[in-house]
């Protein structure tokens, strides 16, 4: 007879089947961005997608830009301690274009 399975456990590896689980475990870095990289720099910096562990962030003025590329390293271990291990390992980085 089979142990029993949580119902937890059945969702995870459901979700793992499908494809989704690491879609959904990147989704609490734009939950959480706020307290990752603070509120000043939240203002300033809005994470835009994921793609293959490489998170894209759009930075409202060139000038703050220098200031983040400095700050990449403490980024990506802030959102390895507020996320979890492995979900990004690397940044990229891009002014956002003002409409005119």
């Amino acid at each position: 007879m089979k142990k029993p399975v949580s119902i937890g456990r059945v969702v995870q590896d459901a979700l793992q089947d499908m494809g989704i689980a690491d879609r959904i475990e990147e989704t609490k870095i734009f939950r959480l961005w706020n307290e990752i990289v603070g509120d000043f720099v939240a203002q300033k910096v809005e994470p835009i997608k994921i793609r293959r562990k490489k998170l894209y962030i759009h930075i409202s003025d060139s000038a703050f830009r220098q200031e983040f590329v400095f700050m990449k390293k403490e980024i990506l271990k802030k959102i390895e301690e507020k996320a979890g291990k492995g979900i990004v390992s690397d940044i990229s980085f891009a002014v956002k274009r003002r409409s005119v």
